[in-house]
């Protein structure tokens, strides 16, 4: 999948599920992040009224997209109802909302242009390939950072363990001399 050719270093899951107050949730992707943390993306994009608006003419095709419009507004809202961030442990306080194409998002932002500062109200950042690419380097690259960081505290470490113990050396070769 894109996902998994995308990047190194980027941990995620699909398909993960959890059950609480006896419904389950399952978002399409998971991704986890240092320290324990999670971030959720769900990528099940209402689309059929934008390909019924392809095939279309001026009115007929403004109805569709208007359509189209309307459903991602009520995708919004369902996925902003479930609250995958209080159903998973260390998640972040938004979902990702993907949409596999730019023109399904400007689209529906041409009808609906309150659409992007509406599903951000509810904590939902939608992402289009281009930007949910972003986010994946991006996350890659706290990985990358986070790792390094690791590797640094315990070069430390060890590095003043090498020193304690030169010094214990020093120190009984000094009596040793005196």
């Amino acid at each position: 999948t894109l996902f998994r050719s995308l990047v190194n270093n980027c941990d995620f899951f699909e398909q993960e599920s959890t059950t609480k107050d006896d419904k389950t949730y399952r978002p399409d992707l998971i991704i986890r992040l240092p320290k324990d943390k999670q971030i959720i993306i769900d990528a099940k994009t209402p689309i059929d009224s934008y390909l019924d608006a392809q095939d279309e003419q001026d009115h007929s095709k403004l109805l569709k997209l208007k359509s189209h419009a309307q459903n991602l507004k009520k995708h919004i809202n369902d996925l902003a109802s479930k609250e995958y961030f209080s159903k998973f442990d260390n998640t972040l306080g938004y979902v990702i909302l993907f949409l596999p194409a730019e023109a399904l998002l400007s689209s529906a932002i041409s009808i609906d242009p309150s659409l992007l500062e509406m599903a951000a109200r509810k904590n939902i950042i939608i992402a289009t390939p281009t930007t949910l690419i972003a986010i994946l380097k991006t996350i890659a690259h706290i990985w990358k950072e986070y790792e390094m960081s690791k590797n640094a505290k315990e070069i430390v470490k060890t590095g003043n363990e090498l020193f304690e113990r030169l010094m214990k050396i020093g120190r009984a070769w000094c009596r040793e001399r005196v």
